[in-house]
């Protein structure tokens, strides 16, 4: 139900940002409410993409951690 109400928003967001954006396009200033979305303002969409596959960690791209007394690990 949230997400629901949230994708609403945006969408209602979107539709009041695309006037205000008309509105400057013939000369008229409106400002957006400081609460609009920056998604909405800039007409973007955040999209989550799952990381593909990540190469195994090596000694090559790890710090050196050097313990009291010399040791290292």
């Amino acid at each position: 139900m949230l997400a629901t109400i949230s994708a609403d928003r945006l969408a209602a967001e979107r539709s009041e940002c695309s006037l205000i954006w008309a509105a400057a396009a013939r000369g008229e200033i409106i400002d957006f409410r400081p609460t609009t979305s920056p998604a909405a303002v800039l007409g973007v969409r955040l999209v989550n993409v799952p990381r593909g596959d990540q190469p195994q960690s090596s000694w090559m791209h790890s710090y050196d951690i050097v313990q009291p007394g010399g040791g290292r690990r």
